[in-house]
């Protein structure tokens, strides 16, 4: 009450129990932003510590108001009606679980406003739901402007501590800030709610109405607070034994990780989004190091080869948002530069209350190797090198499917088997190998050449016409006919060609090829050195 009047109470304060309620207030807002803080990086479903922290906060806005009223020295006795002041307690626990869930479902603008706001209209619904439970011979009346000043300091006291909590409530600082915030708030409330009350005298001839039921002394509420806190300091001291004992186990549990990831056998780097913090033995042989100083503190995609640093950042995107990514097939630089390739994968990882990348790597260089030769020895001719009859199948496969017009050429060589004879196989492979050359030399880059077997060999030309076919049979025949040299010897083949087209001469492969191959015998047929067009 700011002012009075001859008709109305004056009211005096205890300043140590106006502090005392302040410091509850902190103390209690404290302990429930450290258990909300918990639901919000606990992983169990159920809603413990949601419920708890609204029980706290429901119960220091309840003690601060009630110690505040013991604070005030009214020359009238004051009663409460038990009914109401457990009300006015069950109120404020139901805003206080309203705003701590939806600040802890989301934590953007919007939902810091509503939460404030359902805090700051439940600490002020209490306080003045409280004041209705008081029996006393007066009567009560509120400044309008001051009420209203009273809710506005709840809600900015809530709005503060909402809005830390949304942006730092990671930090070591948090709790003690958003503590004094969010308890001056309350305290803040209740001594301007108190500014606006008057306390107006009843005359002799006025009785004050009585709410009946049961009622309650100054003395029990005082009690009521006392058990009140010392339920919050047993409850703070299981807090801290329980996070003594769970930081314990995982210090246990980080010291078996590391051994894990020392004796592991894939590489194992840990990196800041680019710097390394990390690497275990295992990473440090397979990138050709000898010492971890050598890979502290580089850039992880020092060792990524240039055309995947696109690809490593994007996946680096998902693992910002907690995401692990798949493993994928990298190449990898060496500290020699030497190239490798590696199968790589990773996952988010916390450490000092920090996101770091987990990347788990291992050398599938031999296994790429094997593979590849696998791949040659399927697909590719080994004397020659040229792709082999099952790739040049694959290949005419696609292109036929594109319906693009295209001509097949089936090559023999002639007199191929004489020089076999004559000379012996090693040269009749020699001079194969100098054939393939030729032709690698004279077969445009769009067209697909391949031996089929001994002597013989096929091209595709995709996208041709006759005219462009013509003039390639006609420029193998002038280059195979020339002589070959080997050793001492100067030895010659000429070469027969057979040639259908796609679609007049079929639209499978085994057509074409057919059909070439019988446009190829009648060349033979005609006197060899020459190219046919297959006829229907």
């Amino acid at each position: 009450m700011l002012f009075s009047n001859p008709e109305s109470y004056m009211t005096e304060y205890h300043i140590g129990m106006v502090m005392l309620s302040i410091l509850i207030g902190i103390f209690t807002s404290y302990v429930a932003l450290h258990l909300i803080n918990r639901d919000a990086t606990s992983t169990r479903n159920d809603k413990f510590w949601l419920i708890s922290a609204s029980l706290v906060m429901g119960g220091g806005v309840w003690a601060v108001h009630f110690i505040g009223m013991l604070a005030v020295h009214i020359k009238v006795t004051v009663t409460y009606n038990i009914w109401l002041v457990l009300a006015s307690l069950c109120l404020i626990v139901l805003f206080s679980i309203l705003a701590f869930s939806l600040i802890l479902h989301s934590q953007n603008r919007k939902t810091v406003v509503i939460s404030s706001f359902l805090m700051g209209f439940g600490i002020f619904s209490m306080h003045y739901l409280s004041m209705r439970s008081m029996q006393m011979e007066a009567n009560l009346t509120y400044a309008t402007l001051l009420l209203l000043l009273s809710l506005l300091a709840a809600i900015i006291g809530s709005w503060v501590t909402f809005w830390l909590f949304s942006q730092y409530r990671d930090a070591t600082w948090f709790g003690i800030v958003g503590s004094i915030t969010l308890g001056c708030g309350i305290a803040g409330m209740h001594y301007i709610g108190m500014s606006a009350t008057t306390f107006e005298k009843l005359d002799s001839h006025q009785h004050n109405e009585s709410l009946g039921g049961y009622v309650l002394s100054g003395s029990t509420i005082a009690t009521t607070i006392t058990i009140f806190l010392l339920i919050m300091f047993v409850l703070l001291l299981f807090q801290a034994s329980r996070d003594q004992t769970m930081q314990t186990r995982l210090l246990v549990s980080e010291e078996h990780y590391k051994r894990l990831v020392e004796l592991a056998p894939i590489g194992i780097i840990i990196h800041k989004f680019g710097v390394v913090h990390f690497i275990n033995s295992t990473g440090i042989k397979i990138l050709g190091g000898t010492d971890v100083k050598q890979m502290i503190g580089k850039h992880f995609l020092d060792f990524i080869h240039p055309d995947y640093h696109q690809i490593i950042k994007s996946r680096w995107k998902s693992i910002r948002n907690d995401k692990p990514v798949e493993a994928i097939e990298e190449v990898m630089i060496r500290l020699d530069k030497h190239p490798i390739y590696a199968e790589v994968s990773g996952s988010p990882y916390e450490m000092d209350g920090e996101t770091f990348v987990q990347v788990f790597f291992a050398d599938i260089t031999a296994r790429k190797e094997a593979e590849r030769m696998m791949y040659q020895l399927a697909f590719y001719d080994a004397l020659s090198g040229l792709p082999n009859r099952r790739y040049f199948a694959k290949e005419l496969e696609k292109e036929i499917d594109k319906g693009e017009p295209l001509s097949v050429l089936f090559l023999d060589l002639d007199g191929f088997k004489a020089i076999n004879d004559t000379y012996g196989h090693d040269v009749g492979d020699t001079l194969i190998q100098h054939i393939s050359t030729r032709l690698k030399e004279i077969v445009p880059e769009k067209a697909v050449l391949s031996r089929m077997a001994g002597d013989e060999f096929n091209i595709f030309l995709p996208d041709t016409n006759v005219e462009e076919t013509k003039r390639l049979a006609e420029t193998i025949i002038q280059s195979v006919q020339k002589a070959v040299i080997i050793g001492e010897f100067s030895v010659f083949v000429t070469s027969s060609i057979g040639i259908a087209f796609f679609p007049e001469h079929g639209g499978a492969v085994n057509a074409l090829m057919k059909h070439a191959d019988m446009a190829m015998f009648e060349a033979k047929r005609k006197g060899k050195n020459q190219y046919h067009f297959y006829k229907r």
